[in-house]
């Protein structure tokens, strides 16, 4: 696996993740409840979104598909 494979794997695994943030949110809304699994699934964003763009002052910015779930 290459270099562009490993950051495409990585930008579909994001695109998961942000899809089942949207799903739990809606389940939370809907059950008025937090799931701790909701943080589990941020924290996995979170560390996704760094891989693909970096972090630092250095480095890229947020990914436009998660920076509305930080507004």
């Amino acid at each position: 696996m290459n270099l562009k494979q490993s950051r495409e794997l990585l930008e579909k695994l994001l695109k998961i993740e942000l899809e089942r943030l949207d799903v739990a949110v809606e389940i939370e809304k809907k059950r008025n409840i937090v799931f701790p699994e909701t943080t589990i699934i941020i924290r996995d964003i979170l560390k996704l979104n760094e891989a693909i763009n970096g972090k630092g002052k250095d480095k890229p910015g947020t990914a436009p598909e998660v920076e509305k779930y930080f507004e």
